[in-house]
């Protein structure tokens, strides 16, 4: 009669297993509205990039996230927040500090990057099939047409204009020491010239491409 009895327990247990287990699992994260990988598109002047939102709430109900961009760099998010359907926070890029604020509707994203007066649109999906899924209806609406006229306006007006990425001359640099805003692991481009040391961090050269300055007296040209 022991085996009947430890057979019904088992099951009993496997059932409460079965019962419990989605409260505390991917069904809990589904149903909080923030909580989860957000995968956004960013416009901006022609060129596009992608980039993931990873949000996660503690037990106490307080918010914690990371934001990686195209480029492979994370950053944490800082002053995050998501209060009558609209997420806002900040999070470093090089030595500047981003905005961004987006209304969260369902699993959709609609929002922006605030670079000081500059909004630059974002849209996105939280999980990675909804937002292949998403890519693959945006790539539908921009393919070529059977109007080549046309389809030419259209490709030519998503190039990237003239001076889109403004050439850096002469920055300002910082000692190591006193730099602020760039992490320890931050990829760099890094020159050694005539005993002079500098290094030109990508989250930067990203939006600049082109550096002119000098490196132990001799003038130089930094392109990423």
């Amino acid at each position: 009669m022991r085996i009947p009895v430890v057979a019904f327990l088992t099951l009993f247990l496997c059932g409460a297993v079965l019962t419990l287990a989605p409260a505390c699992g991917d069904d809990a994260k589904a149903t909080d509205p923030i909580v989860g990988d957000w995968h956004i598109l960013t416009s901006f002047q022609g060129q596009e990039r992608i980039s993931k939102i990873s949000v996660a709430r503690a037990a106490d109900g307080s918010l914690s996230g990371t934001y990686a961009d195209s480029s492979g760099s994370t950053a944490p998010l800082t002053e995050l927040a998501f209060e009558a359907g609209t997420l806002r926070f900040k999070r470093a890029m090089g030595t500047r500090i981003l905005g961004f604020t987006a209304t969260i509707k369902g699993e959709s994203l609609d929002g922006s990057h605030l670079l000081g007066p500059r909004k630059i649109p974002v849209k996105g999906v939280r999980g990675k099939k909804a937002f292949d899924a998403f890519m693959v209806a945006h790539r539908k609406a921009n393919e070529r047409g059977a109007d080549l006229e046309a389809d030419y306006g259209k490709h030519k007006r998503r190039a990237a204009p003239r001076d889109a990425f403004p050439v850096l001359t002469n920055p300002k640099m910082a000692a190591a020491k006193d730099a602020t805003g760039i992490r320890d692991d931050e990829p760099v481009i890094g020159v050694f010239l005539g005993g002079e040391a500098l290094a030109y961090p990508i989250s930067i050269m990203g939006v600049h491409e082109l550096v002119n300055t000098t490196c132990g007296g001799q003038p130089i040209a930094a392109s990423w």
